[in-house]
């Protein structure tokens, strides 16, 4: 699998765990980072850059396989991505919250089939 492809699992794989339900996962750009940093290896998935990142949730986002959105304090209302014409202003300054939607969750599923295709046989120690 590319690593483009990994970096989606890892996203989709901690939205579905921590947040799958109505309210989403409440989030900031360094604690996804953090998160996709710590559980990567496991994937081969090292040295993580901020640009594979942004990248790898903008396709997410284009493919309509997450939602993304954020409190907006003046309006007093949760304010979608497609309001924000700054990547910065969204992503990088306070929480923005990400949900699951339909055919995300479906991607995920064939993502984690190919991953679990890819990863080595757990360590089976036999002895007495």
């Amino acid at each position: 699998m590319i690593r483009g492809a990994l970096i989606e699992y890892l996203v989709l794989q901690n939205v579905k765990t921590v947040g799958d339900g109505f309210d989403g996962l409440p989030t900031t750009w360094g604690g996804l980072s953090g998160i996709i940093r710590q559980n990567g290896p496991a994937l081969s998935v090292t040295d993580l850059q901020s640009t594979e990142l942004l990248d790898a949730l903008k396709r997410l986002f284009a493919e309509g396989h997450l939602s993304f959105d954020k409190w907006d304090e003046a309006g007093q209302v949760f304010r979608p991505y497609s309001d924000y014409g700054d990547d910065g202003a969204f992503f990088f300054k306070n929480q923005f919250r990400m949900r699951l939607t339909p055919g995300g969750r479906l991607y995920f599923e064939q993502l984690e089939a190919a991953t679990s295709q890819q990863l080595p046989p757990a360590n089976r120690k036999i002895g007495f």
